[in-house]
Formats: C-alpha cells, sequence, structure tokens
C-alpha cells in the first residue's frame, strides 16, 4: 500500500441535498451498474439526492444511457477535483468484486467522507478501518444502508470518517530494512548465540530477533515464530 493525504481533513462545504459519489474505472470488477441501481432505490425515500460518477472505462457509454435522474458522469477528473468532489459528498460507495486494500475509501476518509461499500475482500478492511459501513453485496442492501446513512450524515450525526490502515512509505521502508538485517545478520547477538547446532533460530533467542515496527492498525508485521524457523504473520 502506498501513502495517501492522511493529515488534516481538506474541509469545504458539504452539499446541500444528499450527495453519494462513486469514484474507480467504470468496468465491471468495479460494477458501478450496482452502485447506479442502487442510488435509484435511494431516490424513491430521498428524491432531491445526486450522484457523482468520476472516471471512465468499458461501460461507461451503457452506463450514461441507462442511468436514472440525479447521476451526473464527471469522467476523469484531476486530484484537486476528485479530493474537492470526495469532501462535498455525504458519502463515497465502493462496489468492486474486491480490492487489494480500497484506497479512494481512505481518500475519502481524509477528505471527511465516510465510505459505505460490499463487503468483500479489501473493502471490509479500508472501511472497516475508517469508520464505514459494510452491506451485503447487492444494490438493495446497499440502497438501505445509504438511505440510513444519507439521512444521519446530513442531520449531522452520522459516522465519522478516520483515515487509518495506510502506512506512509518511510515505515514500509524501514519495516523491510529491519527483517532484511535481522535475516542476514541479527544485530542483538552473535549467530551463534542465536541458532543452534542445525542453524535454526533457538527458541530462547527469538525475543531477541529484531522486529519490525508496527505502527498502524492492519499493518502486516512478520515475526519469528516460536515454533522453529518459520514465520507467522499477525494481521490487525
Amino acid at each position: 500500500m502506498g501513502s495517501v493525504v492522511t493529515g488534516p481533513p481538506h474541509r469545504v462545504e458539504k452539499e446541500s441535498v444528499p450527495t453519494i459519489i462513486f469514484v474507480g474505472r467504470l468496468s465491471a470488477n468495479k460494477r458501478p451498474e450496482h452502485a447506479i441501481r442502487a442510488f435509484g432505490l435511494v431516490r424513491r425515500q430521498l428524491p432531491n439526492a445526486q450522484m457523482w460518477v468520476i472516471g471512465n472505462g468499458p461501460e461507461e457509454t451503457r452506463l450514461r444511457k441507462t442511468a436514472g435522474p440525479g447521476v451526473t458522469f464527471l469522467g476523469r477528473v484531476s486530484e484537486e477535483v476528485k479530493r474537492e468532489r470526495l469532501a462535498r459528498a455525504h458519502a463515497l460507495v465502493a462496489t468492486s468484486v474486491r480490492e487489494g486494500w480500497g484506497l479512494v475509501v481512505t481518500e475519502a476518509a481524509a477528505s471527511g467522507t465516510v465510505a459505505i461499500g460490499y463487503d468483500v475482500p479489501g473493502l471490509r478492511d479500508s472501511i472497516g478501518a475508517s469508520g464505514g459501513i459494510l452491506t451485503r453485496a447487492d444494490p438493495a442492501s446497499l440502497a438501505t444502508g445509504l438511505v440510513g446513512l444519507l439521512s444521519s450524515v446530513v442531520a449531522g450525526d452520522g459516522p465519522r470518517a478516520e483515515p487509518a490502515g495506510v502506512v506512509p512509505w518511510a515505515e514500509v521502508a524501514a519495516a523491510i530494512l529491519a527483517v532484511a538485517r535481522g535475516a542476514h545478520s541479527p544485530v542483538t547477538g552473535p549467530a551463534n548465540q542465536m541458532t543452534d547446532g542445525h542453524g535454526a533460530l533457538r527458541t530462547d533467542a527469538d525475543g531477541r530477533v529484531p522486529q519490525a515496527p508496527d505502527s498502524s492498525r492492519g499493518y502486516v508485521v512478520p515475526q519469528a515464530a516460536r515454533n522453529g524457523n518459520k514465520e507467522r504473520f499477525l494481521e490487525r
């Protein structure tokens, strides 16, 4: 995972009407049609709601023809425009089949906008870390969640977005360097004191093996296992 802006949120005034935003490639794996269908159901209860779609792709022409009232396609935009739109919206919608993380969720949270999306690999991590809402992977469930979320956010008592879970590159590099140094030459003791006669890590030495810094929830940190020289991974 790379770095994103996680400092003070890019604060602008929210839209005067309930507004959701979709950001991503308009392709089958992102399921933008699900987001648009869910929005159509939302409009039945919140008739003044609007939706912004940022991105382009092979599904764009079809989606433009089938989208109902209230949907605005913005195409590709600059990073500045994307951040501004994310900040003005009340909720980000994420409907991917799966993600490695879902960086746009963290970008939205850094702009003060909460995300709602499908409970699938990657999104459940980024949305969970940022204080968002997960739903079943179908437009009807998404629409139900959206109506409740938009109503609460517009009223000022919705969930707060937290841009958590992304580790700065400097910390990633430091963690990799620490592990690499530990694998080649443990700095806390001579090699013959750290291994047994067969070259395996001594069970009483694992506490002295250099550990990668764990400074962010959701970061995977390799640690020496207590059952020989294998590695185990902790996911928070």
